[in-house]
């Protein structure tokens, strides 16, 4: 009899002893976990309490148990494990709305991200644009500086020269802006002055015009330059309506010569009523530095002219006159840039019709 009633007292004891360890883990966890508004303090709390339900597996079945203690197990035991799947349930909602909102959280902030980007590159756009579009305009405006009495007395008649050299042509602040774009990027290395024969090669840029007679003949490129470098254009502009009024450009191109990297002797063209158009824009050249065109008779026996890249110098020649870009010396620290525009002295049209009647 005193063993049924310690057996009874056992069984009544043991979960009660359970409940007392899962409620003294709850108040330590309790701090642990983070305030939420979602979970009401009582699910909270209760979040713990599951751990009491461990004991079911732990309270043996045993027949010897009489059945006020098994009523009680299942009057204290049960109830937990009921507890523990509503409170899991209320963990996964409250889990499930936290990744719902981090994930909405995150969409929001990468749509808005994404737009701020669009909106900075259209910004630059526009800036570079307008940037562009003033740098232009003042490049206009110094070109056009020169008076009208000067731009008159450079309207000469080319015909009758073969060789024609003018100093000075543009104020200082349009030959540092025709420097400076020609200066910046977009050259090529590779180019000859003859394909075929020539050993070394030296920097170009190309802007408008035909790159190969044989594969494609010449053409009016003005338009092609307006589009493809428009401060280029501006620059034919300023010369058609001056020392090469009436004229018909058909190529532009700059080229550089490092130490090292010469030219040979060559023609640009056989056609008569060809011009050859070369423009310096140095700042400062040291005659040490030697790199001057040189010129030379029909049989290339003998010198006409050697022209020295003096800094703002226009140079114009006929383009079947043979002529060489000489190199520069080995004290000269800076490559030699010049820029060249071709032309015809008439409209292209009429100069096909001419050589075809000549």
């Amino acid at each position: 009899m005193e063993a049924g009633k310690l057996l009874l007292l056992g069984c009544l004891v043991r979960p009660l002893l359970m409940v007392l360890l899962a409620s003294l883990v709850a108040l330590l966890v309790a701090p642990l976990v983070p305030a939420n508004r979602v979970i009401p303090l009582a699910a909270l709390a209760v979040q713990v309490i599951p751990l009491a339900a461990l004991a079911v597996p732990l309270v043996p079945a045993n027949p010897a148990i009489p059945l006020a203690a098994n009523r009680v197990i299942h009057l204290v035991i049960r109830p937990l494990a009921t507890v523990r799947l509503a409170t899991a349930r209320l963990v996964i909602a409250h889990l499930a709305t936290r990744l719902l909102t981090r994930l909405l959280t995150r969409l929001l902030t990468a749509l808005l991200t994404a737009l701020l980007i669009a909106l900075l590159t259209v910004l630059l756009i526009a800036l570079a644009t307008a940037l562009a579009t003033a740098l232009l305009t003042a490049l206009a405006t110094v070109l056009a500086a020169t008076t009208t009495t000067t731009m008159s007395d450079r309207r000469i008649e080319l015909s009758s020269r073969d060789v024609f050299v003018l100093d000075n042509l543009l104020v200082e602040r349009g030959r540092k802006l025709v420097y400076d774009f020609l200066y910046g990027g977009g050259w090529n290395f590779g180019w000859k002055s003859s394909a075929k024969t020539d050993e070394f090669s030296f920097w170009h840029k190309h802007f408008a015009g035909h790159l190969n007679k044989k594969n494609q003949k010449e053409y009016d490129c003005a338009e092609e330059l307006r589009k493809t470098s428009p401060t280029m254009f501006i620059f034919w502009e300023y010369l058609s309506r001056t020392v090469l009024k009436g004229h018909t450009v058909y190529r532009c191109y700059a080229n550089a010569h490092a130490y090292g990297t010469d030219g040979t002797i060559h023609i640009d063209s056989k056609t008569e009523g060809a011009y050859t158009c070369v423009y310096y824009p140095h700042e400062v050249w040291q005659p040490n530095w030697a790199g001057e065109t040189v010129l030379f008779n029909a049989d290339k026996s003998d010198i006409i002219c050697s022209i020295y890249p003096k800094p703002n110098r226009l140079l114009i020649f006929k383009g079947n006159i043979p002529h060489i870009a000489r190199g520069v010396s080995r004290t000269c620290p800076e490559l030699r840039i010049t820029l060249m525009f071709k032309s015809f002295s008439r409209p292209i049209e009429d100069q096909k019709d001419a050589a075809d009647n000549g």
